[in-house]
């Protein structure tokens, strides 16, 4: 299999048996001039020779693209990021176990695992870093990894400010952002620093000082709704960002939650068409590849459906069906992408948009859902892979 059919045909989304992936792909992709058919013995003989990083060099460029005019949504002046780390379902053999560890449950059952995790655009909706690495791995290093990528970009002058939730808060990490010159809003446990818990006032500057260091620190507390306290911490001062606007600010990073369910549940990011762990990050480096395009075409379509509602006395907001629209990537994308006519390839978009965005769903706010964990077995195990 050629190489350009190869990368073609990872990034198309291989979800279902493999050979009717691979028929159906010659017959609409490669439109069977070359009466040509490939084996799936084929395919995987030739994924072998490819590396993962052919898909985070192609979402790097998509990236790079992205900022290089300067023209996106920001907050308040800054790139709005949040972080997070969530755990995958992985092929369960001796060698995936070996290379990104397991969980096991009281009876003694080992299941191969690994952690994801992310920086992630919370205002564009685009995952600019990612990576998959071992079950175990500490979510302040995978998070220092993933933000010295980002600051080699060309765009690094862009100023960030990035949202934390509880499990990342220490005072090497704040010391470390603070060094970086990069503003944060993160929340913090019950049992975190001394001087963060005896904050007297909702909202107060307090000084932390271990040996020679000294650093100054904004605490703010809250009620939620459920009556539970809630304690934030941030470098930004009260002229930047209000008592008010930083109870809001937070909650903006349960987007990056919605991004995880997106890959997990929409894109199946957990359905791998391999065992092998090269396989692993390949399909998962091309699911957060598609994931971001998906993203880029969904707002633009967003955008055309909040100009046509806005003189409209609806009921409900509406946004773009992500579900559908993924759906419909699957062949259309690369059909798109190999198009070399401009003309005809600025149509295809049009059309494809005007598709996507005829499937709206409306936004209803104000909605939570309780979370369930529970250690199981593989939803996508390799003897029962889709035929549809």
């Amino acid at each position: 299999m050629p190489f350009e059919s190869l990368i073609l045909m990872i990034t198309n989304m291989v979800r279902r048996t493999l050979q009717i992936e691979i028929d159906e792909f010659m017959k609409i992709i490669i439109n069977s001039n070359e009466n040509k058919n490939y084996t799936k013995q084929a395919f995987c003989e030739a994924r072998q020779k490819l590396s993962s990083s052919a898909f985070t060099m192609l979402n790097d460029i998509v990236i790079a693209e992205y900022y290089n005019d300067n023209n996106f949504k920001k907050y308040k002046g800054r790139r709005l990021l949040a972080v997070d780390a969530s755990i995958l379902e992985i092929p369960d053999n001796a060698e995936t176990r070996k290379i990104y560890g397991y969980v096991e449950n009281g009876c003694g059952l080992k299941l191969a695992r690994a952690m994801m995790a992310g920086l992630y655009d919370v205002e564009s909706g685009i995952m600019i870093e990612s990576q998959i690495n071992r079950y175990t791995s500490s979510e302040r290093s995978l998070f220092k990894d993933n933000f010295k990528k980002m600051m080699e970009y060309k765009h690094s002058h862009i100023r960030n400010l990035i949202l934390f939730d509880r499990g990342y808060p220490s005072l090497e990490l704040i010391s470390y952002l603070l060094n970086e010159n990069t503003d944060f809003m993160m929340r913090v446990s019950k049992n975190f620093l001394r001087e963060v818990n005896e904050a007297k006032f909702d909202d107060q500057e307090v000084f932390i000082k271990r040996g020679k260091t000294e650093i100054k620190i904004r605490v703010i507390k809250f009620k939620l709704n459920s009556g539970e306290e809630e304690t934030l911490i941030t470098n930004l001062n009260k002229d930047e960002l209000t008592f008010e606007e930083a109870k809001e600010l937070y909650f903006k990073r349960w987007d990056i939650e919605t991004k995880f369910d997106q890959l997990k549940n929409k894109l199946q990011i957990e359905n791998f068409s391999g065992e092998k762990p090269l396989i692993v990050e390949q399909d998962f480096y091309a699911s957060v590849l598609i994931s971001n395009i998906g993203t880029l075409i969904r707002n633009d379509a967003k955008e055309e459906l909040m100009e046509k509602n806005k003189e409209k006395n609806l009921k409900h907001d509406y946004t773009i069906n992500s579900n559908i629209m993924i759906g419909k990537l699957k062949f259309n994308l690369i059909l798109l992408l190999l198009e070399e006519n401009q003309e005809k390839q600025a149509k295809m978009y049009d059309d494809f948009i005007k598709e996507v965005e005829r499937n709206v769903i409306p936004i209803r706010k104000g909605r939570s859902f309780s979370r369930k964990k529970v250690i199981q077995s593989n939803r996508y195990s390799k003897n029962r892979r889709r035929a549809l």
